[in-house]
């Protein structure tokens, strides 16, 4: 267990403001470090604590690696204070990730909502790189306000390779996209749950309605995937924090399908 909780210095290479209240940290550690779609690390600032974060960056890019990161606490706080050429510890890979191989030959819906597309995006990274193996891929994200979308530059990129749906709550700012919260989008879009999977992360109100319409849809539990948003400290079961039942949602997930988030009770 000793090399489980070991941390590692890695160095800020870049800092991105991605929306107000949230920033995206490109972080170097010594050695590349290889993860899946859906793994998280642990961020440190040495006398300040650590937090879990979801990795942000494609899976082909081991060497550096992206936590997007929401100024909610003490520690997420100094963290945005960070500047380039600074180090943090880092401790990671941890957990499941998404099954993307199994995926082949479906058509696959990626469903976010706010800062719920940071664990997405290596999802959308690999998705795309093997996009001839899919029957077709559809992203629907949205976000409260048009300033709180994140990867924006991405977001109009990913068009060229998927169907891209952006919907916001409230229009401001000269937005002309969709107007509506994510799960009235999907429903709308009419989703096929013909030999299709649909990823879903973001708030947690979001997840709930967005399952209750992918299932008005036909969608089964069986389709259809998430992270669970709890709260995780230790990162490798030792803490107890994030314990439901027998399980270890560090360990045994944070990825599971629908059909699995209803047996842990």
């Amino acid at each position: 267990m000793i090399d489980l909780l070991k941390t590692e210095p890695a160095k800020v290479t870049e800092v991105v403001d991605e929306a107000p209240g949230l920033k995206t940290f490109v972080l170097e550690p010594r050695a590349p470090m290889e993860f899946d779609p859906g793994q998280f690390v642990l961020v440190s600032r040495h006398g300040v604590g650590e937090s879990v974060f979801a990795i942000s960056s494609h899976p082909s890019e081991g060497a550096r690696i992206a936590v997007s990161v929401q100024a909610v606490g003490k520690h997420t706080n100094v963290l945005h204070e960070l500047d380039p050429g600074e180090s943090v510890g880092l401790r990671g890979p941890y957990g499941n990730s998404f099954p993307i191989d199994e995926w082949r030959g479906k058509r696959v819906h990626v469903i976010g909502g706010g800062i719920g597309l940071a664990p997405l995006r290596p999802v959308i990274y690999s998705l795309l790189d093997r996009k001839n193996e899919f029957e077709g891929l559809t992203l629907v994200y949205g976000a409260r306000l048009p300033e709180l979308l994140v990867y924006k530059p991405e977001l109009e990129s990913w068009k060229s390779g998927m169907d891209v749906h952006l919907t916001v709550d409230e229009a401001t700012n000269g937005w002309t996209g969709k107007v509506g919260v994510v799960p009235k989008i999907v429903t709308d879009l009419k989703l096929a749950p013909s030999n299709a999977v649909a990823v879903i992360c973001g708030p947690p109100v979001m997840i709930r309605f967005g399952h209750i319409a992918l299932k008005d849809l036909g969608f089964k539990d069986e389709q259809i995937y998430t992270t669970l948003e709890m709260r995780m400290k230790c990162g490798v079961g030792l803490c107890g924090r994030c314990n439901v039942d027998h399980r270890y949602i560090c360990k045994d997930g944070p990825v599971f399908r629908m059909d699995e988030i209803d047996s842990l009770g």
